[in-house]
């Protein structure tokens, strides 16, 4: 029965003497090193296994008596000359007064090789995070252990060396008029309800008022039950500071008693305030996007756009003149233009901020436009680049 069970095991199974040679292997520790029974027989445990010199077995056998029995992986030579990844389980055990070590052999090489995937993909994932700015956190919730990548640390402003590693510390970082929101937002994930994406505020130690954006997914056992949350934390301060100045800007452009707007380099309309659009003839509830610049001048102007103006702008950064505007119901009127470009590198787009005025109050109006379009370029050259 023994035997049967032996020859027919797919485990890899050896029998070594006190001297290191094999005195019996099964048929899979045989198929698995591509030798045959009676090659096997031949060799002793340092022609397979690259970890253990020949000079070592005699230590290694004295300690394994002492241990009773060993599990370590290693790696052992085929035929061929090839490696594989093996665990291998070390017992002692004795036949007519001689002992013996029994080895039983797994191939692990699967989960090595997944396991070496894995800390590629770790590795991918850890130098994309580094170059994106985005700190990576995971937080046991049956330990309430918090653990934080470097990079989160620099997000918080906090050393590593005085960080607890709890919730806690996360929470006092938190701006106290965030607190409440943050911790009700967390607990409305964790039942489920909702994932947990928001944006918050912090206080560094320095005192310093930044504001996170957060995404992270809630790991649940068989039961349901949260055990696990694992997310991301990326500085969206210089965005928010952007996205108010813009506010800022809009709301100066919308209340403007010139006519101002702005386009992207295919002329495509981004944004017309209510004083154009009355010179345009559009709508005040109007989509801006709707328009291009271009429909609103003559042929003869247009040419003039294209062939004087935009060269100008994108040369010097800047153009000052008369141009006449066609509205959509066909009134032509002359006024005074300010086209300036202002370059955003990674936002993809070149927007052409464009001042007009009606030619007859020229001299006040046109030194309306240089003061008001000199303000609207400076600060968009303060704005954070994103």
């Amino acid at each position: 029965m023994a035997q049967f069970a032996l020859e027919n095991t797919p485990m890899q199974v050896f029998w070594i003497d006190e001297s290191g040679c094999f005195v019996e292997a099964n048929p899979a520790a045989c198929q698995a090193l591509g030798y045959s029974h009676e090659e096997l027989l031949a060799l002793r445990v340092s022609d397979l296994d690259i970890n253990i010199p020949a000079k070592q077995w005699g230590s290694f056998f004295r300690e394994l008596r002492s241990a009773g029995k060993r599990i370590y992986e290693t790696q052992c030579r085929q035929k061929s000359g090839a490696l594989i990844d093996v665990e291998i389980t070390l017992s002692l055990f004795e036949q007519e007064g001689q002992e013996f070590v029994c080895a039983l052999a797994h191939d692990i090489g699967k989960r090595k090789r997944a396991e070496s995937e894995l800390k590629r993909a770790s590795r991918r994932m850890s130098v994309a995070a580094n170059s994106a700015s985005i700190g990576i956190w995971e937080w046991d919730l049956i330990s309430n252990e918090l653990i934080w990548d470097s990079r989160m640390f620099c997000l918080y402003g906090i050393e590593p060396e005085s960080f607890t590693g709890a919730y806690e510390a996360w929470e006092q970082g938190l701006h106290p008029d965030d607190r409440d929101r943050m911790n009700g937002e967390v607990e409305v994930a964790l039942r489920g309800e909702k994932e947990f994406d928001s944006e918050f505020r912090i206080i560094t130690p320095a005192g310093e008022v930044r504001y996170i954006k957060a995404n992270s997914e809630v790991i649940r056992d068989e039961s349901g039950q949260p055990v696990r949350m694992i997310g991301v934390n990326f500085d969206i301060t210089e965005q928010r500071s952007l996205y108010e100045r813009a506010e800022m800007l809009q709301r100066l452009a919308d209340h403007s008693d010139l006519g101002i707007g702005w386009a992207g380099m295919d002329t495509r309309a981004r944004y017309i305030n209510p004083t154009m659009k009355r010179m345009l003839g559009v709508a005040e509830d109007e989509d801006a996007s709707k328009f291009a610049f271009t429909d609103f001048y003559t042929e003869d102007q247009l040419k003039r756009l294209q062939e004087c103006v935009l060269p100008d702008v994108m040369s010097q950064g800047r153009w000052i003149g008369e141009l006449e505007v066609k509205s959509l119901d066909g009134m032509i009127t002359p006024t005074v233009h300010n086209v300036f470009c202002s370059r955003i590198p990674r936002a993809n787009l070149l927007p052409l901020p464009m001042c007009l005025s009606t030619s007859p109050r020229r001299n006040r109006l046109k030194r309306s436009c240089v003061i008001l379009m000199s303000s609207l370029r400076t600060r968009l050259r303060r704005a954070p680049q994103i």
